[in-house]
């Protein structure tokens, strides 16, 4: 008896103790830009029946089982909290925040060859960074955010019978990078294929871009209120892309607090662009950005505070269980000496 109480209260303990971990890196969090907290989910570790239960018969009534958990409670799992954080505004122009339940996409490489490539995130704190080139008076602006890694987005030359200026790419859907390519809308010409890419300005053709930047609600890139020049001399359609996800639970947290990484059980991807609400539109539909914003944690120490409290008094009432089992067992031994 002495083993299984202290069993029961010893996982019971360690189930606490991951709690409270869960519990502190919510509260770290609540000072992380688009940080979405986590909750633990509790399950018993065995139910063992001490009776079996007995159906109504021979003007009888029903017997109802005797069960204990004898083995105490455990983790049985996580699941992250994805609400919408408050929205604040800030100074910087290429600062968005995305009002719906879509994410940027991310990647450390210009142009992503494999999913694996991605990061996903509530985070829009983003800047352009500049990167010199050979000759003097060239260089490329890129977008990133402030762990250097590129913002993803569509671009394609402004085409009047295949693509107006401001005119988003079509949806696309998927398990792999293939769901990020998508086509222009459909015109006159052809459509043409965007595939996923960083979004980056030549110096050259676009020497205002250090300061005359913006985002519209669709997230499309304006320079000086028009177009941008892509490195074919062309006006560019220059769109951030969203990303959402069959089951958002299925992400996998990765490092960094607001940062997010593809799993198979996340299931299908569907990729597109914001505000972008025609019919049958998945991303667009439900989603807008909102330029010189950010997205604030969803945790906060006021509402985290009574659930450490509470951790704080299952943790006390636990280990007390332990004092009292031993206390009961030195009573019991008393009395058969």
């Amino acid at each position: 008896m002495t083993s299984q109480i202290h069993t029961a209260v010893f996982n019971t303990i360690g189930a606490v103790d991951q709690w409270m971990k869960v519990i502190g890196n919510n509260v770290t969090g609540s000072v992380v830009t688009g940080f979405k907290g986590s909750k633990l989910e509790f399950g018993e570790v065995l139910n063992q029946q001490m009776r079996g239960s007995a159906r109504a018969s021979d003007g009888y009534g029903s017997v109802n089982a005797i069960q204990r958990a004898d083995s105490g409670v455990y983790v049985k799992g996580t699941s992250t909290d994805f609400r919408q954080g408050s929205i604040v505004q800030t100074a910087n122009p290429l600062n968005l925040a995305i009002d719906g339940d879509a994410f940027f996409v991310l990647s450390r490489r210009p142009v992503p060859t494999t999913i694996e490539d991605l990061v996903f995130t509530r985070d829009g704190d983003f800047n352009m960074e500049f990167i010199r080139g050979d000759l003097p008076g060239t260089g490329t602006w890129r977008l990133v955010n402030k762990e250097g890694m590129f913002v993803m987005g569509y671009n394609t030359p402004v085409d009047p019978n295949v693509r107006p200026l401001g005119v988003p790419p079509e949806e696309n859907q998927g398990t792999d990078l293939s769901a990020f390519t998508t086509v222009a809308t459909n015109g006159a010409n052809a459509p043409l294929n965007v595939g996923l890419q960083g979004l980056q300005l030549d110096l050259v053709r676009n020497p205002d871009a250090a300061g005359n930047l913006s985002f519209d609600s669709r997230g499309l890139l304006m320079l000086n209120g028009g177009a941008p020049r892509d490195l074919a001399n062309n006006e560019a359609n220059v769109h951030v892309a969203l990303a959402k996800f069959a089951n958002t639970q299925g992400l996998i947290r990765d490092a960094g607090g607001a940062y997010f990484r593809y799993h198979d059980v996340a299931g299908q991807i569907f990729s597109g662009t914001a505000g972008n609400d025609t019919q049958g539109r998945v991303v667009g539909g439900s989603n807008q950005l909102r330029a010189g914003a950010l997205e604030n944690s969803n945790t906060s120490i006021n509402t985290t505070l009574p659930e450490i409290t509470l951790a704080q008094k299952s943790f006390s009432a636990t280990s007390k269980l332990i004092s009292v089992g031993n206390t009961i067992i030195d009573d019991v031994n008393n009395l058969i000496r």
